[in-house]
């Protein structure tokens, strides 16, 4: 385990060939489009997600990166309180959330993904980044990545939507050579006001990619998400029939978009 004072060099030193990249935002600090602000409420959801991660058996090294330079002691307290497994996880914590706030949380978290990229230890150039949003959880993750596990051929994984115009930013997988070559330089398209998201930088960087003879591809069973969504307030719904109709749908999409 490392925290932000506390280095375990032989599990640090070695880039992973699969990372588990949790992205956070403590404190908002009155971004666009957000309804759920308070850090307290916000440092409550990623501590009770941390907590599910670390209960997960096979759980890849984790990275924990927060952009708001809040203090990251407590959600460190929760692993060396919570974890008689060994996982490895790593804190990166750093202040770069003072850009224009009608840009949006998209934003700062394709930032923070940066950040991650070139300051995580565990993170190399050929590693496989399994990118979830902090404050969620999903407890299907092993049926889920079990593909990308499997695969060197394919680039990105991702759920694209509207038209294939854009694409699920809460989960998805990517080589951190996607990553670098074609969605971080999407940055500066990013504008919520505008109405250009996250979502539509990541659908634009894989339809790019293909375009230059790189592999998309979409996951083989559908994440079940749990969590709030810090930009509706709102708790995503997560009942059998629910994921019975994603799982009908996912494998009606990927027959239709084989053929």
């Amino acid at each position: 385990m490392t925290t932000p004072n506390e280095t375990d060099q032989a599990a640090t030193d070695c880039p992973a060939p699969i990372v588990l990249l949790l992205t956070a935002t403590v404190d908002v600090r009155g971004v666009a489009f957000m309804e759920r602000r308070d850090p307290t409420v916000r440092l409550d959801d990623y501590k009770r997600a941390l907590k599910a991660w670390l209960s997960t058996p096979n759980l890849p090294p984790l990275v924990f990166a927060e952009n708001s330079g809040y203090p990251t002691d407590e959600l460190a307290m929760v692993v060396r309180d919570y974890d008689n497994r060994d996982h490895v996880v790593e804190f990166l914590s750093f202040d770069d959330n003072n850009y224009p706030r009608t840009l949006g949380k998209g934003f700062g978290e394709l930032r923070t993904i940066r950040y991650a990229l070139d300051n995580s230890r565990l993170i190399g150039d050929d590693t496989l980044v399994v990118k979830v949003t902090g404050r969620h959880y999903v407890p299907n993750i092993n049926d889920v990545v079990v593909s990308p596990r499997e695969s060197d051929e394919v680039d990105v994984y991702c759920d694209l939507r509207g038209n294939l115009t854009w694409a699920d930013t809460r989960f998805f997988c990517a080589s951190t050579r996607f990553i670098r070559d074609f969605f971080l330089p999407m940055e500066n398209i990013i504008d919520d006001t505008a109405g250009v998201t996250i979502e539509h930088a990541l659908g634009r960087a894989a339809h790019l990619a293909m375009s230059q003879g790189r592999c998309w591809s979409m996951f083989r069973r559908a994440p079940r998400i749990h969590g709030v969504s810090g930009t509706a307030d709102f708790t995503y719904p997560d009942s059998f029939l629910t994921q019975y109709k994603q799982d009908l749908f996912r494998a009606l999409k990927t027959s239709v978009l084989a053929r």
